[in-house]
């Protein structure tokens, strides 16, 4: 059943952020030829909404949200975009589709287009985003964005789109599998809460599991139960240690207190930088460059020698809505970026006489003048639209 499931959801991607600073290749004078230059929008960027859809057969369309979506602008883009994402991935007419609980898509006049084409809807919890696994096909898609260094908005949608339908069918494909196993945990540690708490307290009204933290939210009609559980922190379920704080709706968090949860930082870690490539970053000063675009990875990069130090920056850890995945992640997550930046670079070999350098000097080419010469080897930078490797 899962095959048949057409999973969908909107996201914001920034502008800034994503924004960094280029360089280029150019003959002396041409700094500011159109070819040179990179346009951008007043005010420095913006961001776009999109709403996008895929299944385990692959990515679906991805649409643009001009100005604030309300249910009749949700309900257009069902309309222009549901049923021929379904039929592009060959789902069949009686595919399911899953929506989040958000007032558009529950609005009267969504209900109606859905039933009117005979759509049928999987039934989702309330305040479950961590079951949707288009989450993470959204995390994939700014990182393969960013990479891209969209300069405004339009070329930011056209990016986005791009880069959607690059999205491997294989990596779909595993995250609908993976739902099985989320779905069944946040079962099963649902039905341990509600039998822990009926035994110890009373039956609660709603339970909301959060996988990526290992928390739940425990609702209860009656306050007097709340403040019973609360008279203490600690607690033991299954010989499992369990903490209890009271939580408030209207500031969307647990009251932590002295016991606030404390992420501990990522160690830093080395990546060994070809000699010639490190001297020619450190000759091109690109070092704030290429500290400005690991800004988006809170990493910050040490170029003092060839063995270049990734450190978390402090930042890290006072994100929003930072989880234990995300601090075991950021050591993979930097590497693999910086590897990225890294790869744009090539050293090789060559025999540089000084006949060859005194006709470099001379001729000033184009593809002379960006080479430079180390003694022992030569660097070059690959740019879209200038040399090769």
């Amino acid at each position: 059943m899962r095959n048949k499931i057409l999973w969908s959801d909107e996201t914001k991607i920034e502008l800034f952020g994503v924004n960094a600073r280029r360089h280029v290749w150019r003959k002396p004078g041409t700094a500011h030829h159109q070819a040179n230059t990179i346009p951008t929008v007043k005010h420095g960027g913006g961001s776009i909404m999109l709403w996008g859809c895929f299944s385990a057969a692959g990515t679906g369309r991805l649409v643009r949200i001009e100005g604030k979506m309300n249910a009749a602008m949700y309900r257009d883009i069902l309309d222009e975009n549901l049923l021929q994402s379904a039929l592009d991935l060959r789902l069949g007419r009686r595919f399911i589709f899953q929506q989040d609980n958000d007032p558009k898509h529950t609005a009267k006049i969504t209900k109606e287009w859905l039933q009117d084409n005979s759509v049928n809807v999987l039934e989702w919890p309330s305040q479950s985003p961590d079951l949707n696994p288009i989450e993470h096909l959204w995390r994939d898609l700014k990182m393969a964005v960013h990479r891209r260094f969209p300069s405004n908005l339009m070329e930011l949608e056209r990016c986005c789109k791009e880069e959607w339908a690059k999205l491997p069918k294989d990596r779909c494909a595993k995250l609908v599998a993976s739902y099985s196993k989320r779905l069944e945990a946040v079962i099963a540690a649902k039905e341990l809460l509600e039998l822990y708490f009926e035994k110890n307290w009373a039956l609660p009204d709603n339970i909301i599991v959060i996988p990526t933290e290992q928390a739940a939210i425990v609702t209860f009609s009656d306050p007097k139960v709340v403040e019973s559980i609360c008279t203490k922190q600690d607690y033991v379920m299954r010989s499992i240690p369990v903490k209890m704080y009271p939580f408030y709706e209207s500031l969307g968090t647990a009251l932590y207190g002295k016991d606030r949860p404390t992420w501990k930082m990522p160690e830093p870690f080395t990546e060994s930088v070809h000699h010639v490539i490190w001297k020619f970053l450190q000759m091109k000063k690109l070092s704030k460059c290429i500290n400005d675009q690991m800004l988006p990875y809170f990493c910050s990069v040490g170029l003092e020698n060839p063995e270049v130090k990734l450190s978390p920056l402090p930042s890290f850890l006072r994100q929003k809505g930072l989880t234990e995945n995300d601090v075991e992640m950021w050591m993979s997550n930097a590497q693999k970026a910086f590897r990225q930046k890294m790869s744009q670079y090539t050293a090789f070999e060559c025999a540089a006489t000084c006949t060859c350098m005194e006709s470099c000097r001379e001729r000033r080419t184009f593809g002379c003048e960006e080479r430079r010469f180390h003694g022992d080897g030569c660097i070059q930078r690959d740019f879209d639209g200038g040399w090769p490797s």
